[in-house]
């Protein structure tokens, strides 16, 4: 089974913890990293080449809009699955990042079941755009 990497981008550490908990519960072939801030976040998308981005809005650095911006103008993460987690969306900004690019934005706190169908639906665009 192909290995499918998820980077965690969040800068309070026990919701990274958490996220990274329910991320490896939903199987072996899960692996995550996690970057704490905005800035980091770039450099680290680079490396990783992420399958999956959970992106927080609010951190420090540079703000999770701001991240998705400029990780949807790199083509090594054109395919990328991009979900901002954040306890402070209102609707004007979820539309501001389904325009900047992310493909969902969820409202914290994520249960595990809700990460499961992330995963699902990221592993599905995966799986298209090999075959595109």
């Amino acid at each position: 089974m192909r290995e499918f990497k998820i980077l965690i981008v969040e800068d309070e550490e026990v919701t990274a913890e958490i996220l990274g908990q329910y991320a490896t519960r939903v199987g072996p072939e899960i692996k995550f990293d996690w970057c704490w801030n905005g800035l980091e976040a770039l450099a680290c998308a680079e490396k990783v080449r992420p399958d999956l981005i959970l992106m927080d809005y609010m951190m420090p650095k540079i703000d999770g809009l701001e991240v998705v911006q400029r990780i949807r103008r790199e083509d090594f993460a054109k395919a990328a699955y991009i979900a901002v987690v954040s306890a402070y969306v209102n609707e004007k900004k979820q539309e501001e990042f389904k325009e900047a690019g992310a493909d969902e934005v969820m409202l914290k706190p994520v249960s595990y079941e809700q990460l499961k169908e992330v995963i699902q639906r990221a592993k599905n665009k995966q799986k298209k755009a090999k075959k595109a």
